[in-house]
């Protein structure tokens, strides 16, 4: 498992839109908490962050194994951190799979996901899917191939001029790579494209 450099930069991102809708009444929302709905969660940074500022969050991935690494890091930032571990819950969910609708969420983040054009397609698809529902949608991505495809989506489904923007972010870089963090591993900035989406009713 390895931590990708676009979940650094999606975690920041939700923590200040978090604190945005909490004391925003101009959102809707004004609510001290917010729940989140992680896609593609992976090794689970985002959803570690969001649940240590006090949010439910649901974690879904279509992998198994990717969710039994996240409930082990619970566990340890429970004995560690002091996370409530019962903000945090698990599911299996293919977000490609449209016959199955998007989970609850006042967010909705994926980071680190647009490798295929099936994928991306999905992904624009779930977008709009969330801001059409009421929730705001955050998407950050280290440049990979799909990411035009999803930008063609979301312009194709009525999204005016999608993009993201470009953030600083952080990456470990050592020997083998630069996701794996290993004992000598350093920090080096890197830019990591960031996309929000905001509800429908507010675009």
């Amino acid at each position: 498992a390895v931590l990708w450099p676009a979940a650094l930069v999606a975690s920041r991102r939700l923590l200040e839109l978090i604190e945005s809708l909490k004391n925003d009444n101009a959102h809707g929302l004004r609510e001290e908490v917010i729940s989140v709905l992680e896609l593609g969660s992976g090794t689970g940074l985002t959803t570690l962050t969001a649940a240590l500022a006090g949010n439910p969050v649901l974690a879904t991935d279509f992998q198994p194994v990717t969710l039994d690494i996240l409930n082990r890091a619970v566990s340890l930032n429970a004995i560690k951190r002091g996370l409530n571990a019962s903000l945090v819950r698990t599911a299996l969910f293919d977000f490609s799979d449209m016959s199955k609708a998007l989970p609850a969420g006042d967010i909705v983040v994926a980071a680190d996901v647009l490798y295929y054009k099936e994928t991306a397609e999905a992904l624009a698809a779930r977008c709009i899917e969330a801001s059409r529902r009421g929730s705001w949608v955050i998407v950050a991505d280290k440049d990979r191939p799909a990411r035009p495809t999803f930008l063609s989506e979301l312009k194709r489904q009525g999204i005016a001029n999608p993009v993201f923007v470009n953030t600083t972010g952080k990456a470990c870089v050592g020997h083998r790579n630069w996701v794996i963090a290993e004992e000598n591993a350093s920090p080096e900035d890197i830019i990591v494209g960031l996309f929000v989406l905001s509800p429908e009713r507010k675009h």
